[in-house]
């Protein structure tokens, strides 16, 4: 039998994700740990682990709930442009990408950063990645010409992932690039591997 959760739980929850959102916001976010959310949402550690289970379910949570934005933007990105083509789509998707996670930095590069660190999980197979993943291999299938003659879905799909990482976007911003400009870098980079 489910049970729904305490009200006091349920504001425990609440305050965490708010105090969580407020640090990543300002710090780098793979110096905030635990001890600083707790202190912050004005509870124990172990309330966290009891809400989360660990520090990684708690980046998943607050990712969660910044990446709805996210996802509306990538269906809008599928469905436009069809008289484009799939080029048109996949290069919205990324730019889609790109905005997320600057807009997002910390939070990004502390998700990105601990990935690999949850046992046999790697960034490839985080639910983010693997979903993104899966709308551009879609679109890229979807791309003209024989199958026998297009390059593998897979690996394009994985390349053009690659150029949007957070490491990546982080250092070239550290180098002056804009926000626009990583976008039409992804832009030109899809244009220039995908087939029109």
């Amino acid at each position: 039998m489910n049970r729904e959760p305490r009200s006091d739980a349920v504001r425990n929850r609440q305050a965490i994700l708010a105090a969580a959102d407020e640090l990543f916001a300002r710090a780098d976010g793979r110096a905030v740990s635990t001890d600083d959310v707790a202190a912050a949402a004005g509870v124990g550690k172990g309330t966290i682990f009891r809400a989360f289970g660990d520090r990684a379910g708690l980046l998943d949570a607050l990712f969660e709930r910044r990446a709805e934005g996210l996802r509306a933007e990538i269906i809008e990105a599928e469905g436009r442009n069809l008289g484009e083509g799939p080029q048109a789509r996949v290069s919205g998707i990324l730019r889609a990408v790109v905005r997320f996670k600057v807009a997002n930095l910390s939070l990004v590069r502390a998700i990105e950063d601990a990935a690999g660190r949850r046992g046999s999980q790697s960034l490839f197979d985080s639910p983010p990645y693997r979903a993104v993943y899966r709308v551009l291999t879609e679109q890229i299938d979807s791309l003209p010409g024989p199958a026998d003659r297009r390059m593998s879905s897979s690996w394009a799909a994985h390349v053009l992932l690659s150029a949007v990482r957070v490491d990546l976007l982080d250092h070239l911003l550290g180098e002056q690039m804009s926000a626009a400009e990583l976008e039409e870098a992804v832009d030109a980079l899809a244009q220039r591997l995908l087939p029109t």
